[in-house]
């Protein structure tokens, strides 16, 4: 419904959709009323690409890391812009990208692939030279679902041989980046992403996002924007994202780079090929008055639109946030919430929307579309924006099994 409401004057839609996916739900129903179905289930690329070309389609664009290959396998087909399937495969597989930016002698962490089948001596002897703490995390994921931290090569091996042999996937451990502390980052989030769009290979940067503190072990807490830096670090931030996306070869649509504040300077977490979850489009949307779903569109139909470009500079405020409540790590459910109505009001709070019921299920590993309660709101200034977490959490009185 995003969609519809943010392309209905764009362009006529036609939805490239497996139409027996379960994840579809009541959506295999819908999606006919409200454009052209495209039912990619069982059938060969060609002949998808043949009754796209019998809707005359202008270009093709995915909103999901999943769905990356299959734009960029029909959109070379149909010879409309786009990157090509090798770039996404370094936008989504997390080893790819990192030997990309260390072959373009970009700065960042040791890292090393671990297969599925390694056991903990296999592991350790892989990620022998590296320093720890490291950082564990699937080679293709998203929403730092089964991403921990790991203090020592015991802590490694305990994690391997507790995992089942059934969610084994690829991994890949990287040496942690440390948190840099001071003025800019004290009581928020010691990185930011920059949103930008490519277009015939060059790199427009659009904004930079603030975060909130991260929740154990590295789960989302929400967006702000503008972004808390001071113009140097701006600059260079968004200069790095550059470099990011070029190292990647990216010629074509919606860049969403993490980019993390450590004592040596900034460092790429990651590159995305889409727009960046956690509300940031319709955070954009309130700064900009156009979305990025609507700029990403307009990119994948070859139009000469006009990008906002963000220019460094330091903020003071007013900030637009969505904050996301996170349950902790030992919570295995959702007792009660016991303050929702104080919510609003408190913090710049405008809006409040519930994303889990009492008695649910849950699961920190599921990463950060886990969360219980999400929170529009305005924060006048920085102070108030760096209290939202701890004053929203103390109003809501969030109660868990």
């Amino acid at each position: 419904m995003e969609l519809l409401s943010a392309l209905r004057d764009v362009c006529d839609i036609v939805w490239i959709v497996d139409a027996g996916d379960p994840s579809l739900g009541p959506m295999a129903r819908l999606l006919p009323r409200s454009g052209t179905v495209v039912d990619t289930g069982g059938r060969a690329t060609a002949d998808v690409v043949d009754e796209l070309r019998d809707h005359r389609v202008d270009g093709v664009v995915a909103f999901t890391d999943r769905q990356l290959r299959t734009v960029a396998t029909i959109g070379a087909a149909l010879g409309v812009d786009g990157n090509p399937v090798d770039v996404v495969d370094r936008l989504n597989d997390k080893y790819l990208q990192r030997s990309a930016f260390e072959a373009a002698e970009i700065a960042g962490p040791r890292f090393r692939r671990i297969p599925p089948t390694a056991d903990g001596a296999a592991a350790v002897a892989l990620v022998a030279d590296l320093s720890f703490p490291i950082v564990l995390k699937p080679l293709q994921g998203d929403s730092s679902r089964d991403v921990v931290s790991l203090p020592d090569t015991g802590a490694l091996a305990d994690h391997l041989a507790r995992m089942p042999a059934e969610e084994r996937a690829e991994l890949i451990a990287e040496e942690y980046l440390l948190d840099r502390h001071d003025g800019t980052t004290a009581g928020l989030g010691s990185y930011v992403s920059v949103e930008s769009m490519a277009r015939d290979g060059q790199i427009v940067p659009l904004a930079v996002t603030g975060k909130f503190p991260l929740v154990e072990p590295f789960r989302e807490a929400g967006n702000f924007m503008p972004h808390p830096l001071d113009e140097a670090d701006a600059a260079t931030v968004i200069e790095l994202s550059i470099a990011a996306a070029q190292a990647l070869g990216v010629r074509s649509g919606a860049l969403h780079t993490e980019i993390k504040l450590t004592p040596d300077g900034p460092r790429v977490i990651e590159v995305n090929g889409r727009i960046g979850g956690g509300a940031i489009d319709p955070l954009f949307t309130r700064r900009f008055g156009r979305s990025l779903t609507e700029l990403a569109a307009l990119v994948a139909l070859g139009q000469d639109v006009d990008l906002p470009t963000e220019a460094p500079a330091a903020w003071t405020g007013p900030f637009s946030y969505e904050y996301f409540a996170q349950p902790p790590t030992s919570a295995t459910g959702l007792r009660a919430f016991g303050g929702l109505d104080a919510v609003v009001g408190t913090a710049g709070a405008e809006e409040l929307t519930v994303n889990k019921s009492p008695g649910d299920h849950l699961d920190w590993r599921k990463g950060s579309q886990g969360y219980v309660l999400r929170v529009t709101g305005t924060a006048a200034d920085l102070a108030t924006l760096v209290s939202v977490p701890t004053e929203i959490l103390a109003a809501a009185a969030i109660e868990y099994l």
